[in-house]
Order: C-alpha cells, then sequence, then structure tokens
C-alpha cells in the first residue's frame, strides 16, 4: 500500500462520520467496509514496525551465519591443533617410557656387569678345589664299588685289630679283589671315604687323639649300627666321649658292672626312656644277661613307639639313646655270643696318638698359658673348618637354586659377598691359629 494513501485514508478514518456506529446506522455493508479499511490501516501500522524488526532479524541470522561458520572453521582448527597436540604428547609420553625403559636396562646391565666381575672373582678362588674335588670324584666313581667294599669289610671286621693288621688285611682285600676285576684305590684311606673332615675337626677339639688309627676307631663307632665295645686301657676313648657329649650340653651317665643293681637298672631304664647316653665302664668279660636285650639292640616296634624288653618288662625306647661300653682290660676275651651282638673297637694308644698326648702334657705343665691357648686353637681350628664347609654349601646351593639368568640373582650376591668376607677372617683366623699351635 502507497504511503500517500495511507495518508489520505488517516483523516477520513478520524472523522466522526466514518465511525463504526454512523457506518452500522448508515448499512450493515459500509460497516464492514469500514471495518475492513480501518484493519488495513492497522496493519499498514503494524508492518511498518514489524518489517524493520524483521530486516534487523533477517540481517541478525545472516551474522549469525557468518559467526557460527567462523566458530565452525575456528573448532575445527581448534581440533586438528588438539589432535596434534595429542600426538605429540603421546609420542612423548612413549619417548619418556622409552627413555626409562632404557635407563633400567642400562641399570639392570650394569648391574649384572658388576655381578658377573664379582661371580668370576669370587668363584676364581673355588676354580681349583673344585677342579681338584672334581679329579678326586672321577678318580673315586672309578674306583667306588672296590673301596666301598674294603671300607665295609674294615667297619665290620677290623676294630679290635691293632694298625698293622688292618693295613695287611686292607692290602690282601686289594690284591684279592684285582683278581675278581673289581678295582680299588692303590691306598684306601677308610677315613677319607667314610669321614667328615668338618666332624674329625670338631672331634679332635673334643679330645680325640689326632692319629688315623684313633680317628678310624671313632668313624666306626658314628657309622655302625651296633653300640660300640671299646678296649681302652689308656681311658682315651672315655674321655673324649665324655667331653664330646659335655661339649655339646648332653647328658651322659656313667655305670659300672659293680654298682648296685637296683641303681644300674633304675640309670639304664631312665635312660633308655628319656634319650639320656649313658656309658658302661670298667666292662668285665661277661655281662649281666639282663643286658643281653639292650646289647643286641633287640628292639621292637609297637605302632608309633619302639620297646624293649629289659629285665622283666618292656620300656619306650628313644630315638636319641646312645650306649658305649668300655673296658680297661687291654687283652679281653669276650665269647662270640658278646662280639656278634657289638661292634668291637680297639682304642689302645698308638705311638702317634701318645706323642700327641706327651707333647699336650708337656706344654701343660711347662707352659699352662700356651696349653691352654693350644686348646682354644683346637677348637678354633674345628670351628672353622666346620663355617668353612657351611660356606661352601651356601654357595653350591645358591648357584644350584638360581633361575634361568644367574646374573639376575641378586640372592646369589649377597651370598658371595657374605663368603668371601666370612672366609677372608676364617683365612687370617687359621693363619693366626697355625702360628700359635708352632
Amino acid at each position: 500500500m502507497e504511503i500517500a494513501l495511507v495518508e489520505k485514508i488517516r483523516p477520513i478514518l478520524a472523522e466522526g462520520e466514518f465511525s463504526d456506529d454512523r457506518l452500522k446506522a448508515a448499512s450493515k455493508a459500509g460497516r464492514g467496509i469500514g471495518s475492513w479499511v480501518r484493519a488495513i490501516i492497522q496493519y499498514y501500522d503494524g508492518m511498518l514496525v514489524v518489517n524493520p524488526a524483521k530486516e534487523s532479524l533477517r540481517e541478525a541470522e545472516e551474522k549469525a551465519a557468518a559467526a557460527q561458520a567462523l566458530w565452525d572453521a575456528a573448532l575445527a582448527q581448534l581440533q586438528k591443533v588438539e589432535a596434534e597436540m595429542k600426538r605429540l604428547v603421546d609420542e612423548l609420553d612413549a619417548t619418556v617410557a622409552k627413555e626409562k625403559q632404557l635407563r633400567a636396562d642400562k641399570d639392570s646391565y650394569e648391574k649384572k656387569v658388576d655381578l658377573a666381575n664379582m661371580l668370576i672373582t669370587s668363584l676364581k678362588a673355588e676354580k681349583e678345589a673344585w677342579e681338584k674335588a672334581l679329579i678326586d670324584a672321577r678318580a673315586f666313581k672309578e674306583n667306588i664299588v672296590g673301596d666301598v667294599l674294603i671300607c665295609s669289610g674294615i667297619l665290620a671286621y677290623l676294630g679290635v685289630f691293632i694298625r698293622s693288621y688292618r693295613k695287611e688285611c686292607v692290602s690282601q682285600w686289594a690284591s684279592m679283589m684285582a683278581t675278581w676285576k673289581i678295582q680299588s684305590s692303590p691306598d684306601v684311606s677308610f677315613v677319607n671315604i667314610l669321614g667328615d673332615q668338618v666332624k674329625i675337626s670338631e672331634w679332635y677339639s673334643q679330645g680325640l687323639p689326632q692319629d688315623e688309627f684313633s680317628t678310624e676307631n671313632a668313624i666306626m663307632l658314628e657309622k655302625s649300627e651296633r653300640w660300640s665295645l671299646m678296649i681302652d686301657p689308656q681311658m682315651q676313648a672315655n674321655i673324649w666321649l665324655k667331653a664330646k657329649h659335655k661339649s655339646k650340653d648332653e647328658t651322659l651317665k656313667a655305670v659300672k658292672p659293680n654298682m648296685p643293681q637296683a641303681q644300674l637298672v633304675r640309670t639304664l631304664e631312665t635312660s633308655i626312656t628319656y634319650g639320656h647316653a649313658v656309658i658302661f665302664e670298667d666292662a668285665i668279660e661277661t655281662f649281666d644277661p639282663m643286658l643281653d636285650p639292650l646289647l643286641g639292640k633287640q628292639v621292637e616296634k609297637k605302632g608309633k613307639e619302639k620297646v624293649l624288653k629289659f629285665g622283666d618288662k618292656m620300656i619306650t625306647v628313644s630315638d636319641e639313646f646312645q650306649f658305649y661300653v668300655t673296658t680297661k682290660m687291654s687283652s679281653p676275651h669276650y665269647s662270640p655270643e658278646v662280639c656278634v651282638k657289638v661292634t668291637m673297637l680297639n682304642f689302645m694308644v698308638t705311638p702317634d696318638g701318645l706323642q700327641d698326648q706327651m707333647l699336650n702334657e708337656i706344654i701343660r705343665i711347662e707352659e699352662f698359658a700356651k696349653y691352654e691357648r693350644r686348646k682354644v686353637c683346637i677348637q678354633q681350628k674345628a670351628e672353622n673348618a666346620k663355617k668353612i664347609a657351611e660356606i661352601q654349601d651356601q654357595i653350591l646351593n645358591a648357584i644350584a637354586n638360581t633361575g634361568d639368568d644367574i646374573l639376575e640373582d641378586t640372592n646369589l650376591k649377597s651370598v658371595l659377598d657374605q663368603s668371601k668376607e666370612s672366609q677372608g677372617q676364617i683365612e687370617q683366623a687359621n693363619n693366626d691359629t697355625q702360628k700359635t699351635m708352632q
């Protein structure tokens, strides 16, 4: 609608003649036309307000669309930058993780190199001893059947005889086995084959004479399944056994054939049941029949217990019970019935053993302080031998129990470090002991 036309119509609508009442009075059609014209003018006036607003809205929408486009472009760029940053951060994390892994690998390899060097250094000292032990073991393997057979014969039959007769029997047995193609060592050593050097050193410290004959007797006493009856006129075995049990804080009760019967029976019953060691001293050539089951180890098993008929009743036998018999007679004559029940051992003094005892006695009288030091040194030597054996066992056990990679076993390093330190201390102690013993 044109503005000029609207402006012409406005005055007319403002006149009273064009009001609804006048038009209604004139005619119904006139009122309708008047209302239509008034509505058109009102619509026109409304559009004057709406059209600018719509234009403003359109312009705002265009601006918003442009701004949204810029936003979308900026967001896309931001997402692209964030994606690139995430890639770089992931790459950085991977690089840092790889650096940490490389540092850890470097530290691990350095530790392995240190451990390898330490193993080479530590085990180098053991190499010669182990190579010698390997050679000895291979030689022993070749002769094991013959050597063990001879040692079994010594253990079973030669305990009662003197050293020279034992050697003669061993020589004859070796020759006899050679004819049967049974190989044995040229000079079979009962002590080396059945003896434990650590335990032997301990026996020496407890007063066992340091000669091979006495050492053989001590090994027989330990290895035999029967109780030992010892020919001991100089009481060497008696003194040693008492010192041996005393050093271990073990009870050793002494009984004699001439003590009251009731006391003898009570002492033996108590010791058998509670596991105390008993030494039957000053034995004569005959034994009370009551002792036959004890001498012959006639032990029966009832349920979980071991029992022995002693006198007229059955008593429980402890696994810790030990029984020794000694006699001061130099040439006793025991019946075959007694001999088959016990292991006969000849503990009579030998020239080597007598020399050692005389030396100790002279030193005790002339230089008591040196005598005491010598006793301490012997004890220390036995303890050091035991420690060295324990160290060897620790090293071998640690090596045997390592995982797939020996260079990753930190426990082995710890064991070797401790062993090296302990061995150094023991070697120094042994050197000091050797100087004192001279």
